[in-house]
């Protein structure tokens, strides 16, 4: 396709023959190469901004994807800790009373500790505000001592918060595991 800008005429009209002469020249190539090259130079630039917007969209992906490895690492570590936190039933040699031990083995202390759970046969509720990092505490005495059993493992109910809010609990009604029961609002 010619377009007007790259053509140039000159016409001559004769009265007496009524002809029409016109002339007309197109540029020469070397008024072209400067449009290609500006052309060219469009097409790289685009490709060079499609290829960075592609790169782009990789980077953001492999960031999410690093960002949910260091999540899953992170809440790994803090249901290890908190899985270091027990609390059972032991008797006391001396004087053949069983007690309730917690023993928080994390390297971080437990908050609004709730030992023992009233709905247990032979377990008291006791509540403490803080318990240390590798603290030991004995809790006391079993409340009722027929419900234990010399030689057998009870587990005792322990609901805890750890420093980062999260609450876990460690039920014997439920298999004895540990849960995360969600994050602590206050």
């Amino acid at each position: 396709m010619i377009s007007l800008e790259n053509l140039s005429c000159q016409g001559l009209i004769n009265d007496t023959n009524l002809s029409l002469e016109a002339t007309c020249n197109l540029q020469t190539q070397q008024e072209i190469w400067p449009l290609l090259f500006q052309g060219l130079g469009v097409l790289a630039t685009l490709a060079a901004v499609l290829v960075a917007l592609h790169q782009a969209r990789i980077a953001r992906k492999s960031a999410v994807e690093a960002n949910e490895v260091v999540i899953k690492q992170q809440n790994n570590m803090r249901l290890r800790q908190a899985s270091r936190v027990v609390a059972w039933i032991a008797n006391d040699p001396k004087t053949g009373n069983s007690h309730v031990h917690v023993e928080n083995g994390s390297d971080d202390p437990i908050y609004n500790v709730v030992v023992g759970d009233d709905q247990i046969p032979g377990q008291q509720v006791v509540e403490y505000q803080i318990i240390r990092a590798g603290e030991r505490v004995d809790v006391g005495l079993v409340s009722d001592p027929c419900a234990y059993k010399q030689g057998t493992e009870m587990v005792v109910f322990i609901k805890f918060d750890d420093p980062l809010g999260h609450v876990y609990i460690r039920d014997p009604r439920n298999d004895a595991g540990l849960y995360e029961y969600g994050r602590c609002l206050d």
